[in-house]
């Protein structure tokens, strides 16, 4: 689907979020000298090594190292930054022509094609060697860069970009060019992300000529953000190890699946899955899935439908994992849109629980009220229609001591009606055939003289007045 590519976007990635450069100003910040490795197959990884405290005014080196290369003879790349957030301070050369025997450098100087104010290295720099091809298993060092963090960037980081890069190299004889040319934005990337489940870590791979922010692995999807320049057409390229699917791989752009054909196109080798799919510029919000990540409230009770002004009333939400693996979630219980409570909940894969929750109707107006609970959604789901349930009737707040009428209902008012019902249902308590938990004035699983007293306080009031 793509020829050979050399790595030109390179980003700074930090904790698996967005690629950053730096993000505080004064408090600390991980951040590290980084290995960048372009590769003459089209892959690249980013390396951390030994993340510490960095403000504003600290320097980071980003080293270009080149990998996996056969027959190398020369080499050229410039590179671009936001001249607001950093400063190039150095340049150096790496090892290149110390292995391939001597050669030429433009210029011999790297530092003189430094630009601060455009933040950018250019022309390009470049080595060829005039001994003796390259050809190396371990990682080889071009350039090392050194930048001073000069301010703030914004949430979304700032980007230090490859570009014009191009490599010589010899293949059956003949020197090529691998790749071409390529002018800022025109480049594939590819890096490696991992995740730890169970002790066990699954590297995940993404290949695109996109750029990636906001990366966020979980056990059940893996979550990014792409962008570029709108109307260009652009793809991305996964690999997952397959002991990491427990489902039917979905992909989701902006919360729509994606269902072939053309795309995504799925393919394994057995230990892999590899995941490849097309798109248009420009900002899109890309989900892929390879386990089920399902929380949902399946039922939603109240103990009561009448409850008094000042008392309370037990609310039980059913909430069930119908995912892949444990989850750690809340769920929030309503009264209409206020919040009555949120409880935070561990599920186990296929299990449900219920869930009590206590709404004091103390500050409530008098008045019928919607009850509802919503699990709040987890880390890549996608199915969140069922995440939230509404108990099917009303719940009446009035004035404690009011649970009837003559029509049977309470009518907002307490009266000899109201202190007779609640007499005739004198110590009953929920295991009673006569129990009616509206009468259970203070919500203590009996009906006995203090409830009655809560009524005889409030005899003759109404919610009118």
């Amino acid at each position: 689907m793509k020829g050979k590519h050399l790595v030109l976007i390179l980003l700074i990635t930090l904790f698996f979020s967005s690629f950053l450069v730096i993000r505080r100003v004064s408090a600390s910040c991980p951040i590290a000298s980084m290995d960048i490795l372009f590769v003459e197959n089209g892959t690249a990884n980013l390396t951390w090594y030994g993340p510490g405290p960095h403000t504003i005014g600290d320097t980071f080196v980003v080293h270009i190292n080149v990998t996996g290369v056969s027959g190398l003879w020369g080499w050229q790349a410039s590179a671009k930054w936001d001249p607001s957030y950093l400063n190039c301070t150095a340049i150096s050369w790496g090892e290149f022509l110390t292995l391939s025997g001597g050669g030429l450098q433009q210029p011999s100087n790297p530092y003189t094609y430094v630009d601060n104010t455009g933040g950018q290295l250019y022309p390009p720099v470049a080595e060829a060697s005039t001994s003796s091809a390259v050809t190396i298993a371990r990682p080889v060092r071009l350039l090392s860069m050194t930048f001073k963090t000069l301010a703030l960037p914004p949430p979304g980081g700032t980007v230090i970009w490859l570009t014009n890069t191009k490599v010589t190299m010899v293949v059956d004889g003949v020197d090529i060019f691998s790749p071409p040319a390529y002018i800022l934005g025109d480049a594939t990337f590819k890096f490696t992300i991992g995740i730890q489940i169970g002790g066990s870590n699954y590297p995940i791979t993404i290949e695109s000529n996109v750029t990636i922010t906001n990366v966020t692995p979980t056990k059940n999807a893996l979550i990014f953000t792409t962008s570029g320049p709108t109307g260009v057409i652009g793809y991305i390229n996964t690999t997952t190890p397959v002991g990491l699917n427990k489902t039917a791989i979905k992909v989701f752009i902006d919360g729509v699946k994606l269902t072939p054909p053309p795309f995504p196109i799925i393919t394994t080798n057995g230990t892999h899955y590899f995941i490849y799919f097309e798109f248009t510029l420009s900002t899109h919000n890309i989900t892929i899935q390879y386990a089920i990540a399902d929380i949902a409230t399946t039922n939603i009770t109240s103990t009561k439908i009448v409850v008094g002004q000042g008392y309370t009333v037990r609310i039980n939400a059913t909430i069930q994992n119908q995912g892949d693996y444990t989850e750690t979630f809340n769920i929030t219980v309503y009264a209409n849109t206020t919040i009555i409570e949120t409880k935070e909940v561990t599920l186990t894969s296929g299990n449900l629980a219920t869930i009590t929750f206590i709404w004091n109707t103390t500050g409530f107006a008098y008045g019928n009220y919607t009850i509802s609970a919503y699990a709040w959604q987890v880390e890549g789901e996608t199915d969140t229609l069922d995440n939230n349930c509404t108990f099917a009737g009303l719940v009446f707040v009035t004035i404690a001591g009011d649970v009837t009428s003559a029509s049977g209902s309470p009518d907002g008012r307490v009266d000899m009606r109201d202190i007779g019902a609640l007499c005739s249902k004198f110590m009953t308590t929920p295991s009673h055939l006569q129990w009616n938990p509206n009468y259970d004035i203070n919500d203590d699983d009996v009906v006995n003289m203090r409830d009655i007293g809560i009524a005889c306080n409030n005899f003759m009031k109404d919610i009118s007045s």
